[in-house]
């Protein structure tokens, strides 16, 4: 990538069926959370511009952040499949060439400050962050790879601070078909900040 600086901030295994999720989710208070995190089957991007930098503030030393600020950054999901490929409720990525900038509203995203929740210590302080969701498009052009292995991984881009016409995105999400077999899935996703 041509990175000089690779930062690590986050990671979350998923090994439950969005079913079981949302199941253990009925009854429960706005502020209560699943014990276990299943797949995301709604199209998003991580971060938002915002978010994004909401990520760097919080992982960067502060000392370094404003000149980290004026280098290109970035922030990079790694994604693999755990113990076997991947038969159920498979990851699909959006061609960021089809997405117009409209079609990405930003959300805010709250995680509870729990010793060991998702985004703990990227995200200090109970503050949140912004994603983005993604508005239907008929022009949007979404890809999978099928019965991905434990030996592959997708690497892709959340964030891009250059604004130069480059895809600066990648909307994603988990899906559901009919061709859906065996056991809940089991994958690794792990966030990196990267700085050129």
């Amino acid at each position: 990538s041509g990175a000089t600086d690779v930062l690590p901030f986050s990671h979350l295994i998923r090994r439950h069926a969005a079913s079981a999720v949302k199941q253990q989710a009925e009854g429960l208070k706005d502020d209560e959370t699943v014990s276990a995190p299943g797949p995301t089957i709604f199209a998003h991007c991580d971060n938002s511009a915002n978010g994004a930098l909401t990520v760097l503030e919080n992982n960067v030393p502060a000392g370094e952040l404003e000149k980290r600020k004026k280098s290109r950054w970035g922030i990079m999901n790694v994604w693999r499949p755990l113990v076997r490929p991947v038969s159920r409720e498979p990851l699909a990525l959006l061609d960021a060439s089809t997405c117009d900038p409209e079609d990405l509203v930003g959300v805010m995203s709250m995680f509870p400050q729990k010793k060991d929740a998702a985004f703990g210590s990227a995200y200090p302080g109970g503050k949140g962050f912004e994603t983005s969701q993604v508005l239907a498009n008929d022009k949007h052009q979404w890809y999978y790879a099928s019965n991905l292995a434990p030996n592959e991984a997708l690497l892709f881009k959340q964030f891009d601070s250059k604004m130069d016409g480059r895809a600066r995105q990648t909307p994603h999400t988990a899906f559901q078909s009919k061709e859906d077999t065996g056991p809940p899935r089991q994958s690794l996703f792990s966030h990196f900040s990267e700085i050129r």
